[in-house]
């Protein structure tokens, strides 16, 4: 894919490709390169997809992306637990609202700092590409198992309530199957919580190729209300609420994006300083997505 797009001229050309959400070879517009991947939008759900390339995820995806070594990480993860779980102290109580108790598991655990938010009123998973960050969980007494969702690992926790995934489902290579299998696995009327950015929004639309998620091959998808909406129901799942909720975000992870785009190098201990000091946040850029499973779907994990 990536060499029939190079020397198009952005938003001139197409090419058919299987469209993830509409679950068929549909016409793409090709968009763009960025970052040696060629980005295309779905013409008939506008989902946008990037292509890989020889991105490897388990290579990028270390230490070094959660404490500032790596421009496109995190500029101080672990300094900014204050923050962060006091962010995720709201998601759970939102969570709860859904479900209030069960089985709850974390795609994208992280250090499990959300889990140790959700621990007193779930019993918690979680998985976490990053051996780094899953090691450091599992130190702190939670069962984070390193690397992707598969099967057997749900097989081995059995039934689950909830499945979140925060600002998660568009780094996978494959969204649809992750939901899927969650569903699968899921309770009926149990629930699956995302965050991830919206293509469709003002700002994507207004700053297009530097939009502040634009940012492949690390995001390999860009969603929108159509295009969740369809791949959720492929996938079993229904839409329940799709919310533009404001969030409290590490003033280091603030500054770091704009000298990013200022092209203005901060010194690393100046981002770390600002880490444990939090700033609320909504440039009405992402959405928060709840997915059910029908409440009469069959209970499908084998005996």
């Amino acid at each position: 894919m990536l060499q029939k797009a190079v020397g198009r001229q952005a938003g001139t050309t197409s090419t058919r490709l299987r469209c993830l959400a509409c679950c068929k070879e549909t016409e793409h517009l090709f968009l763009w390169n960025k970052n040696n991947s060629s980005v295309f939008r779905c013409i008939e759900c506008n989902l946008g997809s990037a292509t890989k390339g020889n991105f490897d995820p388990e290579l990028f995806y270390v230490g070094d992306y959660f404490n500032g070594k790596i421009r496109e990480g995190y500029a101080d993860y672990l300094g900014s637990e204050p923050v962060l779980r006091g962010e995720f102290r709201r998601i759970v109580d939102f969570v709860r609202q859904i479900a209030p108790s069960g089985t709850l598991i974390e795609i994208g655990a992280a250090y499990g700092f959300f889990l140790l938010e959700a621990k007193a009123h779930y019993q918690v998973h979680g998985v976490e590409i990053a051996e780094e960050a899953a090691e450091f969980a599992r130190a702190r007494g939670l069962d984070v198992r390193t690397g992707a969702l598969t099967r057997s690992i749900l097989e081995e926790i059995g039934p689950i309530d909830i499945a979140v995934m925060l600002d998660v489902i568009e780094h996978l290579e494959d969204p649809k199957a992750a939901l899927e299998l969650c569903g699968e696995f899921l309770r009926p009327s149990g629930a699956v919580i995302l965050t991830t950015p919206d293509f469709d929004s003002v700002l994507a639309r207004i700053t297009g190729k530097s939009w502040r998620n634009m940012t492949p091959p690390q995001h390999l998808w860009y969603f929108t209300r159509d295009s969740i909406t369809r791949m959720a129901a492929a996938a079993g799942l229904e839409v329940c609420q799709i919310s533009r909720p404001w969030k409290r975000v590490p003033m280091s992870l603030i500054v770091q994006l704009i000298s990013r785009y200022t092209g203005l190098e901060l010194p690393r201990s100046t981002l770390t300083s600002l880490s444990k000091a939090g700033f609320p946040v909504n440039l009405f850029d992402a959405m928060r997505i709840v997915l059910r499973k029908p409440r009469t779907a069959r209970f499908a994990i084998p005996a």
